[in-house]
């Protein structure tokens, strides 16, 4: 867009074009700002301050551990289906007698 301003326009349906694409980035970075706010981070600063702490907490976590927590979290999934299958089946026997 801002190669477009530089190379300046030659008629007014560029330089239309080129306003339209400012105003839709603006209204995109105000409806940016607007929902970090809501999720209380303070703009775009704020977000590449939030991601640099994440980034430096995450990155001081031993991939192995990593690993060793998905492995578990992957066992649990497995578990509730389970359960999830088992308490459907029961639904259904009771279903079958009246229950």
């Amino acid at each position: 867009m801002w190669l477009a301003l530089a190379k300046g326009p030659t008629d007014a349906g560029a330089v239309e074009h080129v306003l339209q694409g400012i105003e839709a980035l603006g209204q995109f970075a105000d409806e940016l700002r607007r929902r970090l706010t809501d999720d209380g981070v303070d703009g775009l600063d704020g977000t590449v301050d939030l991601y640099l702490k994440l980034r430096g907490t995450v990155d001081r976590i031993p991939g192995a551990e990593v690993a060793r927590i998905l492995a578990q979290i992957r066992a649990l999934e497995a578990w509730l289906g389970e359960v999830r299958r088992g308490l459907s089946e029961l639904a259904r026997l009771k279903r079958l007698v009246g229950a």
